[in-house]
């Protein structure tokens, strides 16, 4: 599955800087700033596809609530790159695409047996103008901590990962739909993916 942040370019880059704080008894707040840099993008119609985001974060136990906000038109969408234009049965919105934003609700917890640890998301992206570009995405995983002889520090997994985004909008350099779809991930230490299973 591919988001509209992979899809515009075979290599970005990214800096972040974040602050966080203790607000009161175990509720924790994190305001941080995030960049997106797309060195060797090609641009639609000479619009930037890099992105600066501001992000408020509160953690509550195993809960997590993040909102994103974007400073800069989201990755090139504005009147000159994609404004009026026919995308599947959609017609797009015409003006800038700033303060497009992205919330998400996560919760991560062990569960009392096995060792396992569960992981639960809901996020919703907003695209300013440009509603055949919004989505919901849900993804649903175990992991487990463990050791691997002397060395310490592994984990292992089982994701699952789908969204609601629209198929036509959505499209790899090479013509490949990555809207609607689901893949089930797993993963080693480090959340290193080494297996996706594309399904429906």
């Amino acid at each position: 599955m591919c988001t509209r942040r992979q899809s515009m370019a075979t290599h970005w880059k990214s800096t972040s800087t974040a602050a966080t704080a203790a607000l009161a008894g175990d509720v924790i707040g994190t305001v941080g700033f995030l960049q997106f840099y797309y060195p060797d993008n090609e641009k639609i119609a000479g619009q930037s596809s890099n992105v600066t985001e501001v992000n408020l974060a509160i953690d509550y136990r195993h809960f997590n609530f993040k909102y994103s906000y974007s400073l800069t038109d989201w990755f090139g969408t504005n009147t000159a790159s994609y404004g009026n234009t026919q995308v599947g049965r959609h017609t797009t919105g015409t003006g800038d695409s700033k303060g497009s934003n992205y919330a998400e609700f996560n919760y991560n917890d062990a569960l009392p047996f096995w060792g396992l640890n569960l992981y639960l998301h809901v996020g919703h992206t907003t695209v300013k103008n440009y509603s055949v570009a919004s989505y919901t995405d849900y993804a649903a995983g175990i992991n487990k901590d463990f050791s691997v002889g002397d060395s310490k520090g592994w984990n292992a997994g089982l994701l699952y990962h789908a969204t609601d985004a629209n198929d036509d909008w959505y499209v790899t350099a090479s013509g490949y739909k990555t809207g609607a779809t689901g893949s089930l991930v797993t993963s080693s230490a480090h959340s290193r993916q080494i297996g996706t299973v594309q399904a429906g």
